[in-house]
């Protein structure tokens, strides 16, 4: 995504609101918890857009996570918002916020965003976390009857 700096901050600064807002205004469900990450979703913020479905997803993991990039700053907790295609079955990530602390907290070490239309959508391999958020997410959104 292209934008001015002054467009970016204005996004980071969002972002950091939204961590903050996220906890009082979500219901989180685990959708998988082992020893080394825990994934939830916020049924709350699963909604049908034109573009599709979107959903918050949170990452919380015990040890601290590194990027590709050995410079940036470790994280221990991220959300995201994904995009879900209930008809392919596909998923993407279409912004992300990573935290220095558990659960949302600390200072915001990363952060990037794009339009739902535009986030890449894979399908996941069965047996996974991605399919299991695929399946949760279109049965949420599947109209009654």
């Amino acid at each position: 995504m292209r934008t001015s700096s002054g467009a970016l901050i204005g996004i980071v600064l969002a972002a950091a609101a939204c961590g903050a807002a996220v906890a009082a205004q979500s219901t989180w469900r685990v959708m998988v918890w082992t020893d080394p990450l825990t994934v939830s979703i916020d049924t709350a913020s699963i909604t049908a857009t034109p573009a599709g479905v979107t959903a918050r997803v949170k990452w919380d993991y015990s040890d601290e996570q590194k990027t590709l990039n050995a410079a940036a700053t470790p994280f221990r907790s991220m959300l995201g918002v994904v995009a879900f295609d209930c008809a392919s079955g596909g998923f993407g990530a279409v912004s992300g916020t990573s935290y220095a602390g558990d659960d949302l907290s600390g200072a915001i070490v990363a952060h990037y965003a794009m339009r739902p239309d535009e986030a890449a959508l894979s399908n996941p391999a069965p047996g996974t976390i991605g399919q299991d958020l695929v399946s949760f997410v279109c049965e949420a959104v599947k109209p009654a009857g």
